[in-house]
Parts: C-alpha cells; structure tokens; sequence
C-alpha cells in the first residue's frame, strides 16, 4: 500500500475535528493493536510484513497529525484535492520552509480573528450603553407674551407765531444807544459807589483823592492857551 495515498485520519480511527489528546489515544490504541510483536510465532512471514507496513503507517499517521504544523499542511493538502487518489493526492513531509510559512499564515489569520471579534465586542458594548441611557426631556422655558406698543397718537400741534414787526433802522441805531449809555452810568454809578466805600473805610485813601485833585487843578491852571498868529 502507498502510504501517499492514505487517508491519516482513517489510519488513526479519529475524525478531522478530533483534539490533539484524542489524536494522541487513538495513536496509543493502535500502537497495542498492530504492534507486529503481538503475533504468534507460527504466521507466515507475509503476514508479518503486513503487520510492520501497518504499524508503520499508524506511527507515520501520528506524527504527520501529532504536530499542529504539518496537520494543518496535511488538512490543506488534502482539502484541495480534485479527486481522490489522483496523482495531486500524494502527500509529502512539507519542508521548514513551507511550515514557516504555514505559521506565518495562521498567526496573521489568528490575529485577524482577534481584530474582528474586538470590533464586534466593541459594537456590542457601544449599543448596550445607547440602550441603557435613558432620554432626557429638556423643558424648554414658556415665552412671555408680547404686548403690543400703543401706537403714538398723531398729535397736530399748531404754533401761533406772533408776527414781528419790522422796526426802521435808525429806531434799532437809537435803541442800542441808549442801552450803552445806560450801562455805561451804571457802571460809574457802580465804580463811585465802590470808592465811597473805600475812602469811608480807609482816611488814607480819601488823602490820596485830596491830593490828587488839587495836582488836577493845579495842572490845569499852569497850562497856557495858545495865541494865535497874527
């Protein structure tokens, strides 16, 4: 029998689901059942060659299934088979490197599944916190009322005016005069007034006015008319 050609699983008794531990016991189970030393001295040499070709095969069986990496390359092998027992379905130890690679690939699908189940949790979470907050009412405050302005009352208001009469100029000329020289007497009256007042309170200022008014007379008597030419 070619041992390419066979199916590991079937080799071992277990389904492609089976864990590593059931993997392991089956592989223990029939180690006890094909071990070619459990046969009677008296069989023929054909049949224990078969024996030793079986047992070879459960223990290649184990070690192509008992090794997450190469099960995994035996899994994608397989899988991809067109037919079976074609010449594509001949199964060969993958090498470092494609195991490599294999690893490479599961981590990155590995943590790709992470990322997706994160964002699932993180959606469930974001919903589950939107359910439990619960709608808050804002009351908004009542408008005044708006009372109308009165409208203003178009009030007419009529000025009478009394009309000026025009006086004449010289009229104007003689009014403005006389209220100068109104001012001007009163004035005096107002600076003699003053002075009175001061002469009474102060003799000294009334010697000074003595004094001053006979210098005045004075002047006045030595100053000479001119003659005129003859």
């Amino acid at each position: 029998m070619d041992p390419s050609n066979v199916n590991f699983y079937r080799v071992l008794g277990v389904s492609r689901t089976a864990t590593a531990e059931d993997i392991r016991k089956a592989y223990k189970q029939k180690v006890l059942e094909t071990h070619p030393d459990k046969l009677p001295p008296e069989v023929s040499d054909r049949a224990k060659q078969r024996a030793k070709d079986k047992f070879g095969l459960v223990h290649e069986a184990f070690q192509v299934l008992g090794d997450p990496d190469t099960r995994r390359a035996y899994d994608i092998h397989t899988r991809n088979l067109p037919t079976p027992g074609s010449s594509a379905a001949k199964w060969t130890m993958p090498s470092d490197e494609q195991q490599r690679r294999l690893r490479e690939r599961e981590a990155w699908a590995r943590k790709a599944h992470e990322r997706s189940e994160e964002r699932i949790r993180t959606a469930r979470e974001i919903a589950r916190a939107k359910t439990a907050i619960k709608p808050v009412t804002v009351h908004e405050p009542e408008a005044p009322a708006v009372v109308p302005k009165p409208e203003p009352l178009a009030v007419k208001v009529e000025t009478a005016v009394a009309p000026v009469p025009e006086a004449p100029v010289e009229q104007a000329v003689e009014v403005a005069d006389d209220t100068q020289r109104k001012q001007a007497a009163e004035y005096t009256a107002m600076v003699e007034a003053m002075l009175q007042e001061l002469y009474r309170l102060s003799p000294e200022w009334e010697e000074r006015k003595r004094r001053l008014e006979m210098r005045r007379a004075s002047s006045h008597r030595n100053v000479r008319t001119p003659t005129p030419a003859s």
